[in-house]
């Protein structure tokens, strides 16, 4: 009897099943050929090849070290945090953009790892991968031409946007979960949708806060567009809208997102904007469009669409106004009523990240807007990324317009093109990124400034690496932090996406007071910039507490000959060396005759030809004088403001070690400040009697951009155009300095 076949299975569906399964090696192959393209091979998927994320940028330092130091913290609660990274200043791994969600997975199995482990090789190949796959998806949504569809994903792929971040800001190449939430939004059908969304929501909450925004915004005009127009069940909605608000709290404080104190509206809105026309300014990565002027910061909103899209978007124009009435009546699904919600929302984010400082090419035009409204803005601070998902729109949109303009044949060969375009015209971006950014270094070390012997013995004397003044992402921050973690030491060396200012304030002003009274910590080990340095030097230490110059660095080692040995002392720091080599280094700002010195200890720009500007709430300096002060003087102190009309004066704390600050009101361009001195105020200040420290403090730094005062973008103080100290009666002591 011969067999026969079942009337409900349709000929040929097994052969078609089989088929739509092999097609999608298409974009699973063309972001491994990105992702080769890119790295040059697979060694930065070794897991203990830590030596590519040393090469280039310092952003991959953090990413690692934030990772090593969780790795190495027993879990704490929330199970985000990670004390051991920034100890007085430390949050957690979700501010060191670590990618919490791979970083949980792999703590949980830190018993069986090796040291070192990295896993964002394998995540910036799953991004890749990911974003040719719902480049895929969407391209499906337009055509099922396989052509068509390829051409499609690769434009999305070839994005340049990604490109710029990939070598650099890893959690920011997650261009996917935008893809993907475009998908559920332009998706008619309404089931699982729910659980589609929230699952995407939980996995952004795991990777970035700004692609977690995007993400929420998207969902966000979807639910108001199920509700209106899809008549989609107001109880399910509430019950999808609850578990999102809910759920993303929970998740962020098990993350650590919470973690930090303060500083989570830290300014900068306004500067990381978008330009007007960064879809058309190439920035340089296009062989073929210009690179257009544009703000210092405008880097951040970088939305070159590239020359592939812009040809396909070109090609629809001509076509849609050729034919009329016709053409627009050829794409109605971009017009239905229940993609409003979506367009609203892309014309708020494409607002939002132009920001109140819009830009046009070099041209600035600033809309006043209230303080509580930009300090809400500065959450999300670096307001140009919030265009990415109208920037793919955009793509998409040139897309849906050629297979609904072309012909299906003319419509593939169309947009194949654009993606041939778009590959060429980026060709210098991808190709030389490798070497650029010292992506083929292989290796299980990293190569630091920390060279020497004295490093070895330091680890197994103290507890601490301090760095001071500190700040975020000190200099040489990397090498310290380093060392502190591979050999499981704590550190406030740090490089965190968002600082509690007020802490690192206070445990500078703390660190500040432990010098002062030659009183360090015995447990803690300090790199000392040049200007704290000396103050440690003319504080009285403890004979046995030195202060040793080694690898370029200015250590400060309590109870040094006890853990290193009297041969130490041939290393310790030469106070007259290094001030006189500091103010060989001055230009100086105000040419002067006098042989005293002033030397710039912290908190200050570089020298210019008239004056040098604080970068810091507080600058410090120590006038070195030729002679003590035995009688009553006066301190004269040159003073400069950020004055304009819309800041008519500032206000200056001006004091002399453990003296309370003098409040100075400046309100011209330059004035000059009279400080009474006496021979124990001076001796107070130092501890030292040829040299006079003098603090100023300033809460109002602003750019001169801001106040209306040229293009100078810089967070300015106090200007310091030179000191000298005058005998009060005389009024003619012979001595004066200049900043250095």
């Amino acid at each position: 009897m011969s067999q026969q076949r079942s009337s409900n299975t349709p000929v040929g569906t097994a052969p078609q099943a089989l088929m739509r399964a092999a097609l999608w090696a298409i974009p699973i192959f063309a972001g491994l050929a990105l992702f080769l393209m890119v790295f040059q091979g697979f060694d930065v998927l070794r897991p203990t090849n830590i030596a590519w994320l040393n090469g280039g940028p310092i952003d991959p330092q953090s990413y690692y070290l934030g990772w090593t130091f969780f790795l190495n913290t027993p879990w704490e609660i929330p199970p985000g945090a990670s004390s051991d990274y920034g100890l007085e200043l430390a949050s957690s791994l979700y501010h060191t953009d670590g990618v919490p969600l791979m970083a949980f997975i792999f703590k949980a199995l830190g018993g069986w790892l090796p040291r070192p482990f990295q896993y964002f090789g394998w995540f910036l190949l799953m991004n890749l991968v990911l974003q040719a796959v719902f480049a895929w998806l969407l391209a499906g949504r337009i055509s099922e031409k396989v052509w068509f569809r390829l051409g499609a994903t690769l434009l999305m792929l070839f994005s340049p946007p990604l490109l710029w971040r990939l070598p650099v800001h890893y959690a920011l190449t997650a261009h996917w979960l935008i893809l993907a939430a475009l998908y559920l939004s332009l998706r008619s059908s309404t089931e699982r949708k729910s659980l589609m969304w929230f699952g995407l929501i939980v996995l952004a909450a795991g990777i970035n806060p700004y692609l977690l925004a995007m993400v929420l915004l998207l969902w966000s005009a979807d639910v108001l567009s199920r509700a209106v127009f899809l008549n989609v069940g107001k109880v399910g909605l509430l019950i999808e809208g609850l578990a999102v608000v809910c759920t993303i709290p929970m998740l962020l404080w098990a993350f650590g997102f919470f973690e930090l104190s303060g500083g989570f509206s830290g300014g900068g809105y306004g500067l990381y904007r978008m330009n007007l026309l960064a879809v058309i300014d190439s920035d340089g990565l296009s062989q073929f469009v210009p690179d257009l002027p544009g703000g210092p910061w405008d880097y951040e909103g970088f939305a070159y669409l590239g020359l592939g899209s812009l040809f396909l978007i070109g090609v629809v124009l001509v076509r849609l106004l050729s034919q009329g009435h016709r053409g627009w009546a050829r794409i109605p699904k971009a017009m239905a009523p229940r993609f409003y919600p979506l367009a609203a929302m892309c014309v708020a984010l494409t607002i939002f990240a132009l920001s109140n400082r819009i830009g046009v090419a070099g041209l600035n035009l600033e809309i006043p807007i209230p303080d509580r409204l930009e300090a809400f803005a500065n959450l999300l601070r670096s307001s140009g990324r919030l265009f990415w998902p109208v920037f793919y729109l955009i793509v998409l949109a040139g897309l849906m317009g050629a297979a609904s303009l072309l012909q299906p044949r003319g419509a593939s060969i169309v947009v194949l093109a654009a993606a041939l375009l778009q590959i060429v015209d980026l060709y210098p971006q991808w190709s030389k990124a490798a070497d650029r950014y010292g992506l083929r270094e292989v290796g299980s070390e990293w190569e630091t400034e920390l060279v020497s012997d004295f490093w070895g013995t330091a680890v197994g004397c103290y507890g601490e690496f301090r760095i001071h003044p500190t700040r975020n992402k000190p200099d040489g921050y990397e090498s310290v932090a380093y060392l502190a973690a591979t050999h499981s030491r704590t550190t406030d060396a740090v490089y965190h996406s968002r600082l509690d200012q007020s802490a690192v304030q206070e445990l500078n002003s703390r660190i500040d007071r432990q010098i002062a009274v030659a009183r360090p910590d015995p447990n803690a080990l300090y790199f000392l910039e040049d200007g704290s340095a000396i103050a440690a030097k003319i504080s009285g230490l403890d004979p046995d507490d030195l202060v040793v110059r080694v690898d370029g660095f200015n250590v400060l080692i309590p109870d040094g000959i006890s853990c290193f040995g009297e041969e130490i002392v041939d290393k310790e720091l030469d106070l007259d060396a290094l001030i006189e080599e500091r103010s060989r280094l001055s230009e100086s700002p105000v040419a002067s005759a006098s042989t005293d010195r002033v030397h710039l200890m912290d908190g200050w720009y570089g020298a210019e030809p008239e004056h040098v500007w604080s970068k810091a709430p507080i600058a410090r300096l120590a006038l070195v004088l030729n002679q003590p002060i035995t009688q009553p003087a006066t301190l004269e102190l040159g003073l400069r403001g950020v004055i304009s009309a819309l800041q008519p004066s500032i206000q200056i704390g001006v004091s002399l070690g453990d003296r309370q600050p003098q409040t100075i009101l400046v309100d011209e361009w330059s004035e000059s400040v009279r400080i009474d001195l006496s021979p124990e105020s001076a001796r107070a200040s130092s501890g030292h009697d040829q040299i006079l420290v003098v603090q100023l403090e300033n809460q109002t730094r602003r750019p001169p951009v801001d106040v209306g005062l040229g293009t100078d973008s810089r967070p300015l103080g106090v200007g310091f155009t030179g000191a000298r100290v005058v005998e009060s009666d005389s009024g003619r002591r012979a001595s004066g300095a200049d900043g250095s």
